[in-house]
C-alpha cells in the first residue's frame, strides 16, 4: 500500500497497476509471489477497497471469504536501525 501515492489511491486502476507491478518484479519462491498468486484473481475487490480507503484490517477481513490463505501470509517486520 505505500507504493501507490496518496492521490493515486483514489483512482482503482493506478492501485491495480502498481499490484501488477508488484507481482511482475515478484522472485519465484517469495512471499510476495505467494501473495500475487492470492491477490490476482480478487484484484479489483483488494482496488476497489483501497479507493474507498478501507483500513487494511478489514480488507483482509473481507478477503477472507473468498482466499483465506491472504490474511495468513506473514512478512517479517522491517527494523529500522536508526532507533536501535
Amino acid at each position: 500500500l505505500d507504493r501507490v501515492d496518496k492521490p493515486d489511491r483514489k483512482n482503482q486502476e493506478a492501485v491495480e497497476e502498481v499490484l501488477l507491478d508488484v507481482c511482475k518484479g515478484a522472485r519465484k519462491d517469495s512471499r510476495e509471489n505467494k501473495l500475487c498468486y492470492y491477490l490476482t484473481p480478487v484484484k479489483r475487490n483488494v482496488s476497489n477497497a483501497i479507493k474507498l480507503g478501507a483500513p487494511l484490517e478489514r480488507i483482509c477481513k473481507k478477503l477472507a471469504k473468498d482466499t483465506p490463505e491472504v490474511c495468513s501470509l506473514r512478512f517479517p517486520e522491517k527494523l529500522d536501525l536508526s532507533k536501535t
